[in-house]
């Protein structure tokens, strides 16, 4: 096995760079270094960044499927499919010019495990939630994305809840949802 480590000094700084804490406006041409979490809006004039939190029910898409997904305006791809048809709870960032919320309240980074929380969001459909994507919209396309399973409290899943199943109007939120950054990597 091969292993990748970063230096002590990296690695500590490198929580608060993944999720970006501060919420300036970014301007130019290119989002590079935004963090996922807590990013600001995006404008360049051509499109809005934003980001999404979205819980769902049925399958989870693999890798491939949400990166052949990219173009979100393209109709009839995995993600887009999923969006439609198995979304039950969205959060997203408050985005200049859109009609989305800000849902997500200010990350907190402690060693390398940065926290986050969310505010109250009805949900959208029922059903029993079962993964999850968290992405970066940049222009109807995905950027940086993180997607993982959801179960049960105690199931091991990457986001435990007390209950799966989703209820069309009923609010909810993240509360606690901790995301460990490590500082090496074994493959």
């Amino acid at each position: 096995m091969a292993k990748i480590e970063f230096s002590p000094a990296f690695a500590a700084g490198l929580p608060q760079r993944l999720v970006n804490l501060n919420n300036n406006t970014i301007s130019g041409s290119n989002p590079s270094g935004i963090g996922l979490l807590n990013a600001p809006s995006f404008d360049n004039g051509n499109h809005l960044y934003k980001i999404y939190l979205y819980i769902f029910k049925g399958t989870r898409l693999n890798k491939s499927q949400i990166i052949s997904s990219r173009n979100l305006s393209t109709a009839g791809t995995p993600f887009k499919t999923s969006i439609l048809n198995d979304s039950l709870v969205k959060f997203a960032n408050n985005s200049s010019g859109s009609s989305d919320s800000g849902n997500f309240k200010v990350s907190v980074v402690s060693g390398d495990i940065s926290t986050l929380n969310t505010e109250f969001v009805a949900a959208t459909a029922s059903g029993s939630a079962t993964w999850y994507c968290l992405y970066h919209d940049i222009g109807n396309t995905i950027g940086n994305f993180i997607t993982g399973d959801i179960g049960i409290t105690g199931s091991g899943a990457d986001i435990e809840i007390p209950d799966t199943n989703i209820t069309t109007g009923e609010l909810y939120r993240i509360l606690g949802w901790k995301l460990k950054f490590p500082s090496s990597w074994e493959y």
